[in-house]
């Protein structure tokens, strides 16, 4: 597995990403969210949508924490949702942004779908170090080539990418 040359430990921000405010979520259902970062505010608002979350983040939750966050989805036959809150824009590595799509994919259900947002940065399509770590600079629909290589009917819906898991 590829790993990051600039961590995402620093981007994760005390607000409930703007994504989650966007998806029209089904009461009753369960989302992974990948990337979430150290804070519990999506979880939090999730659960007023009647939306069990469970949060993955390598940089900023302890390995613990994660493995029961899969084992959880695991045992449940996957999630029914999946999303990516500005992740892909924070890693500079291709091979490394394909594994998080993999994991989104491999951790949904069939039929389920993953949301993904990104922040464009300056939209200069030159990535370079942030405050932070790393940023791509891009705008949304740069990622969707690179989305649908995992999800082949990915597609752009306003300010995110909408990426259905086939059913086999």
């Amino acid at each position: 597995m590829a790993i990051q040359q600039y961590t995402s430990a620093g981007t994760s921000q005390k607000q409930v990403p703007a994504l989650m405010r966007k998806i029209d979520w089904t009461y009753g259902t369960v989302n992974l969210d990948i990337g979430g970062g150290r804070y519990d505010l999506a979880t939090e608002y999730l659960a007023t949508q009647g939306v069990r979350n469970y949060i993955v983040d390598p940089y900023n939750r302890s390995l613990e924490h994660n493995l029961n966050a899969l084992a959880a989805i695991d045992a449940r036959g996957g999630s029914d949702t999946c999303t990516l809150a500005n992740v892909l824009n924070v890693i500079r590595e291709a091979q490394v942004r394909r594994g998080v799509l993999e994991q989104a994919r491999d951790n949904l259900k069939p039929g389920g779908r993953c949301y993904i947002s990104c922040y464009g940065g300056s939209l200069s399509r030159v990535g370079g170090r942030s405050t932070r770590g790393w940023q791509e600079n891009r705008p949304l629909g740069s990622y969707l080539e690179e989305v649908r290589s995992i999800f082949p009917d990915a597609y752009r819906q306003g300010a995110m990418i909408v990426a259905p898991k086939r059913f086999r």
